[in-house]
């Protein structure tokens, strides 16, 4: 499994039934992706609010998945031009929001990041 093979991978957006993989992913890479940055009490904070897939930003099409060939999720990644059902901030405009982004961390500094971003 290594993302520089980038011609065998395969972009698609996202869809709801994505959910369980994803997870899968979230769990497995943000964990030890986080330890670095954020001590321990922070990180079981999070937990909650960061390490699982939310059904609507997988519904709207906002994340785009890198997939190997076996159609195993690497990496994910997208953005909003606003917070799905959110309103806008007053002056006509949304502000900007990031889907879920995480890499496989196994992947690390192998380029399978940028492909979603």
């Amino acid at each position: 499994m290594s993302c520089r093979m980038t011609a065998l991978l395969t972009l698609r957006p996202s869809t709801a039934p994505d959910l369980a993989a994803l997870n899968v992913l979230l769990a497995r890479s943000r964990p030890r992706l986080w330890a670095p940055d954020y001590p321990a009490p922070v990180r079981v904070l999070a937990i909650p609010l960061n390490f699982r897939a939310r059904p609507e930003l997988l519904a709207c099409g906002c994340c785009l998945l890198a997939l190997d060939p076996q159609g195993d999720i690497l990496g994910v990644g997208g953005w909003t031009q606003g917070a799905p059902g959110m309103p806008e901030d007053g002056y006509g405009r949304a502000t900007g929001h990031f889907c879920h982004f995480v890499t496989d961390a196994r992947l690390t500094r192998q380029a399978c990041a940028g492909l979603t971003a």
